[in-house]
C-alpha cells in the first residue's frame, strides 16, 4: 500500500510509478484520492492520471492549493496462465486422488472410449496411487515461485487423500 500526502505548499506534481517484477503480473485493489475541504473525490477533471496495466501502475497526483490524499493499494500476482495451471492442476490431483481412494466402492461401469475407466482404476488402484503420491510431491518441490511458497503446500492435500484411502480402505 502505498499512501501520498501532498500538502498545500508542494508546487510540484506527485509521480508514482509501480512496475512488476518480470514474469509477474500487478493487480491494483483500491485507488482512492481526496481533496481536503471537498466531499468530491480527486478525478481527472482536477489533472489526475492514473495509466493501469498488467505490470505497470503510473499516477500523476496534481498540486492543488490545498492538501492532497492519495492510497493505492496493490498485489503483485502470477500471470493469469499460471495461476490457472496451477488451479487446474491441484483441482485434477485431488479428484483423482478421491477417485483412487473411493475406487473399491465403485460397482457401476463408466465407459469412456470403449473402456471402462473405474474398472482400470480399481484394478490398477496400487499404480494410480503411486502417480498421483509423486505428482503431488514432485508439484511441491518444483514451485520455485516465491507467490507459490504459501500455496504449495495445498499440494499435500492429495497425497494425504491418497494415502489415507489406500490404508483404510
Amino acid at each position: 500500500m502505498v499512501e501520498k500526502v501532498a500538502p498545500p505548499d508542494e508546487n510540484y506534481n506527485t509521480f508514482i510509478v509501480i512496475s512488476a517484477p518480470s514474469g509477474f503480473r500487478l493487480r491494483h485493489q483500491e485507488l482512492e484520492g481526496s481533496v481536503s475541504g471537498r466531499k468530491e473525490k480527486l478525478g481527472p477533471s482536477d489533472g489526475l492520471f492514473v495509466d493501469a496495466t498488467d505490470d505497470l501502475l503510473s499516477l500523476r497526483i496534481p498540486f492543488l492549493q490545498s492538501e492532497v490524499r492519495y492510497k493505492i493499494a496493490y498485489n503483485v500476482e502470477l500471470p493469469r496462465s499460471e495461476f490457472w495451471f496451477y488451479r487446474l492442476a491441484l483441482l485434477g490431483l485431488v479428484f483423482f486422488s478421491i477417485a483412487v481412494a473411493l475406487s473399491p466402492f465403485f460397482s457401476t461401469p463408466l465407459v469412456i472410449y470403449r473402456s471402462d475407466v473405474l474398472r482400470l482404476v480399481t484394478q490398477n488402484r496400487d499404480d494410480a496411487a503411486g502417480v498421483i503420491m509423486t505428482l503431488s510431491l514432485a508439484a511441491i518441490g518444483l514451485l520455485t515461485n516465491p507467490l507459490m511458497r504459501k500455496n504449495k503446500l495445498l499440494f499435500l492435500l492429495p497425497f494425504a487423500i491418497t494415502a489415507v484411502g489406500l490404508i483404510l480402505l
